[in-house]
């Protein structure tokens, strides 16, 4: 193969890879576009969803901060301890006043109890 042989299959290769290298470029700029626009279109459902941007109750959230009591515990159950002595008031057998308490109609049947004696039945003070 002669020296004018191999230039011009050499310039014929450079120009094959120069027009590769053109076509590629163009490619790559379309891909880094395409890209650009689907980071883009992501970025919008990579957001952490909560109750201002979506339709939940902030009670129903997933990521709801989980608020930490910093009362330290004591062990014991909730409500009056075993041996506790409670207070509760006593009924007297002389009270300072004395409010009726009737009703104007009958639970029942709906009639009007204005006509009627009232009668009192209760609890008879106990001691």
């Amino acid at each position: 193969m002669s020296l004018e042989q191999e230039i011009q299959e050499l310039r014929s290769i450079v120009t094959h890879l120069s027009s590769e290298v053109i076509r590629l470029s163009s490619e790559v700029t379309r891909l880094e576009k395409e890209n650009k626009e689907l980071r883009t279109r992501l970025q919008r459902y990579e957001q952490p969803k909560n109750s201002s941007n979506r339709s939940v109750s902030p009670s129903q959230e997933d990521n709801r901060p989980r608020r930490k009591s910093i009362r330290q515990s004591s062990g014991k159950k909730p409500g009056g301890q075993a041996g506790r002595k409670g207070n509760t008031l006593k009924m007297t057998l002389s009270p300072d006043k004395i409010q009726p308490c009737m009703s104007n109609y009958c639970e029942c049947s709906g009639m009007s109890l204005s006509e009627v004696d009232a009668e009192f039945i209760g609890k008879t003070p106990s001691d």
